[in-house]
């Protein structure tokens, strides 16, 4: 709990949002979607059941009673100070990849889903930097650029934007074109996410849950 960061496995994992406070009590309308009353000794153990669930994208863990609580969306002030309470939020993959740290990010590459989420969908321009400059790259490359999994593509709408167009394999190039819509994950979160159903239920349940907590806060931050 000290760690600012608890590292589950390479490149991804879990920020404190209170050492001593569980989101189980707040005021932002976030419940849990999963209740585990006991048999979570170590938050270790709790963080492992939220990992292997893929609309987790937060957890409390309570070391006295070593119940363990799952979130589809992480709360922002957690107000309950039972003894042994804490707090955890997952760091998205698109930051957790470091992919927010390039140069490209908020200008060739823009995130397409919600902070937290286990899927990094972006939408990105860079098919010239990364597979020549004739364009035509594709996600499966982009993906693996930061050590991720492509899990699917689109062609995009319009320039800029992530409004998903045509479907298209990960491996496809669609041309010359420089630009696509990108889902990418890391491998050991890929079997959430095998075929576009799997794709599009996460999304609709993860989103759907998250501009619910997004709407409970701005509700009580401008009330």
């Amino acid at each position: 709990i000290d760690a600012i960061k608890i590292a589950y496995s390479e490149g991804d994992g879990y920020s404190v949002i209170s050492k001593s406070k569980a989101c189980q009590i707040n005021n932002e309308g976030i419940s849990p979607y999963k209740v585990l009353t006991s048999g979570y000794p170590l938050v270790e153990d709790c963080l492992a059941e939220c990992t292997r669930s893929p609309e987790c994208v937060a957890f409390d863990h309570y070391e006295t009673t070593q119940a363990c609580l799952l979130y589809s969306v992480a709360c922002v002030t957690p107000m309950d100070n039972t003894t042994g309470a804490s707090s955890f939020k997952h760091i998205d993959v698109c930051h957790a990849a470091k992919m927010t740290e390039t140069a490209l990010w908020g200008l060739d590459i823009l995130p397409c889903n919600e902070e937290g989420s286990k899927l990094c969908e972006v939408y990105q321009h860079t098919n010239a930097v990364f597979q020549g400059f004739q364009g035509g790259g594709t996600c499966s490359v982009f993906c693996e650029s930061y050590n991720m999994s492509c899990v699917g593509a689109y062609r995009e709408q319009a320039r800029f934007s992530c409004g998903r167009g045509v479907e298209l394999e990960c491996s496809d190039t669609d041309g010359i074109t420089p630009d696509h819509i990108c889902l990418c994950t890391f491998p050991w979160y890929s079997e959430f996410f095998e075929g576009e159903e799997s794709v599009a239920q996460y999304l609709v349940v993860f989103n759907s849950k998250s501009w619910i907590g997004v709407l409970m806060f701005l509700i009580i931050v401008f009330i």
